[in-house]
């Protein structure tokens, strides 16, 4: 599935800076973006990569202040660790629900299945990321 940087600003109340149309499909560390990536800055340690990276999309504070040029389309919102934990839990919701048939109508998988949901992997997945990505 693929997002633009319009539908992912609106879903999570961010404002746009670029290219409203770029789109993603998967996520990546700032530093390892390339394109399609969604990725995001937090850490003013990691503030030169905004300025090389190769990810479509990145998530920023909304302070952020450039000081070169970028060539991301930029989304500024008021928390990049809080927004790319709640990306990374939708992501996780609609692979379960696209994978598995046992999810309900109201989107959650059905706990009685068998099936072990791809959801819960990506959300171990999600808490890995988190944790290496010097949070």
């Amino acid at each position: 599935m693929q997002f633009t940087a319009e539908q992912i600003a609106a879903l999570v109340g961010g404002t746009v800076e670029g290219d409203g149309n770029a789109t993603v499909s998967t996520f990546a560390k700032i530093e390892e973006g390339r394109p399609g990536a969604l990725s995001f800055l937090a850490n003013p340690k990691y503030d030169h990569y905004i300025y090389q990276t190769g990810s479509s999309v990145v998530l920023v504070k909304r302070d952020f202040s450039v000081e070169h040029p970028v060539k991301a389309t930029l989304i500024r919102v008021d928390d990049p660790y809080a927004t790319i934990a709640q990306l990374l839990d939708i992501a996780a919701e609609a692979l379960d629900c696209l994978a598995y048939p046992e999810c309900g109508p109201d989107g959650k998988w059905n706990a009685d299945s068998s099936a072990l949901p791809v959801g819960a992997i990506f959300h171990v997945l999600k808490c890995v990321f988190l944790i290496f990505c010097d949070f």
